[in-house]
């Protein structure tokens, strides 16, 4: 059905379980009104605003909202009678020449229901095909993983239009990864000259973001990739390599693993401040401490604490007094999986609460690690990302070209439609 879909000039994304698609048409009429229930849950109809954003985009026609039994509408928003029938985020879409009904399980069910509405109209303008939608989500986490840190830093106009972006393609959770571009109070040492984000951002941005049903998630780096941190004169001393500290500045020194001395008590105390401060201007019950590609660990200032246990203790002990901390905030504690993986043994160590993000980004990928994480019996989320930086999905097109030989003509067609994202933010 969606092959057909397409082959009329338009499709949807993700792709509806179920979709019956009719003969008939159903105009949008002139002067027309949106419906929401208040039962929805969406206090400031900002699911109705988006419709009528597109319809405005698309048509030039102004329409209206209302809510009520005595303020009938073309387009419907609704719960299901029955909603505790539903799994979360279920929802239907009935496309009538009398009218069109979104009905969800959940607020987060009509959200979906209605980007699904937003895509036709996008491409169907005032003459939607009409149909019958029956749809829930596959994965009950969608994420995005987003990158404040490396290039500019974006503007909180740029990242609400990206929420915008992600909320039409229904993600529901978005992590905002920072290393020196959020403005801790104290470290202006850190941050100074780069823009950063402050908290008042944060908190419109977590408001923004939740009105969409995106959950906005932290994730700071703890204790390594703590660059410009280390530079700086008052933080220097907690370093690995503090003596590393005036190399001249270049993006690939950056990228290099700058970890915090894990042996220094100093160092955990500024990464629970950190955390500390950072959580609180988030809704959301999760926190990331990051702690991926601590390369450095034992390498130069806490050696001799490496000759006493091995490395592999040593990253444990890392990650578990964070996670534990944050566990006493009441925040469940996620981590990058990849250094854990390579000492299997940490797994059985970590707290129950804690979830690894198993990010696979290698072309050649399989699933070992992730059956390795599964059969240990911890939580996960599968961080898929195949050269992706820069670009709202992973580009698969370079995954099927690492498998094409080197003299198949479809090689060059395919590295041809490849793209590379784009970049957006602050100058």
């Amino acid at each position: 059905m969606s092959d057909q879909a397409t082959l009329k000039g338009w499709t949807i994304i993700p792709t509806p379980q179920t979709m019956q698609h009719k003969a008939n048409i159903a105009l949008l009429p002139m002067c027309g009104r949106i419906n929401e229930a208040r039962a929805v849950g969406d206090d400031r109809h900002i699911l109705a605003v988006q419709l009528i954003d597109d319809i405005r985009a698309a048509t030039g026609l102004e329409w209206d909202i209302a809510t009520g039994d005595r303020w009938p509408g073309f387009i419907t928003l609704t719960t299901f009678d029955e909603p505790h029938a539903h799994p979360s985020g279920a929802y239907t879409l009935d496309v009538t020449p009398d009218g069109v009904t979104v009905a969800g399980a959940d607020f987060e069910g009509v959200r979906n229901g209605v980007q699904t509405l937003r895509q036709l109209i996008r491409q169907c303008g005032a003459a939607l095909p009409c149909l019958h939608i029956e749809d829930r989500p596959a994965f009950e986490t969608r994420g995005y993983y987003l990158d404040a840190t490396r290039g500019r830093v974006p503007t909180l106009d740029w990242l609400k239009h990206w929420a915008d972006k992600l909320c039409l393609y229904k993600y529901n959770q978005l992590q905002l990864y920072i290393e020196h571009t959020f403005a801790f109070d104290s470290m202006s040492e850190t941050w100074r000259g780069s823009s950063p984000l402050t908290p008042r951002d944060i908190l419109e941005f977590d408001d923004y973001c939740a009105e969409r049903g995106i959950e906005l998630v932290p994730s700071v780096s703890t204790f390594g990739h703590l660059y410009m941190a280390l530079r700086t004169q008052s933080l220097r001393d907690l370093g690995e390599f503090p003596e590393s500290a005036d190399e001249s500045f270049v993006f690939i020194n950056r990228m290099h693993h700058h970890m915090l001395n894990t042996s220094d008590d100093r160092a955990f105390d500024l990464s629970r401040r950190l955390v500390d401060d950072y959580l609180q201007l988030f809704r959301s019950d999760k926190f990331d401490i990051c702690a991926d590609e601590t390369f450095d660990l034992g390498k130069s200032r806490s050696e001799p604490f490496a000759e006493r246990i091995d490395v592999a203790a040593m990253y444990a002990d890392c990650a578990i007094r964070p996670c534990r901390h944050l566990e006493t905030r009441g925040r469940r504690p996620m981590m990058w999986g990849g250094i854990t993986l390579e000492h299997p043994e940490i797994l059985e160590t970590l707290p129950e609460e804690v979830t690894l993000l198993n990010w696979q980004h290698d072309p050649q990928v399989t699933d070992e690690k992730i059956r390795a994480v599964s059969e240990s019996g911890a939580k996960q989320i599968v961080r898929p990302s195949v050269w992706c930086r820069n670009a709202l999905l992973p580009c698969h097109r370079r995954r099927l070209a690492q498998n094409i030989p080197p003299h198949d003509p479809l090689r060059p067609i395919i590295r041809r439609r490849g793209h590379a994202g784009h970049r957006l933010g602050r100058p």
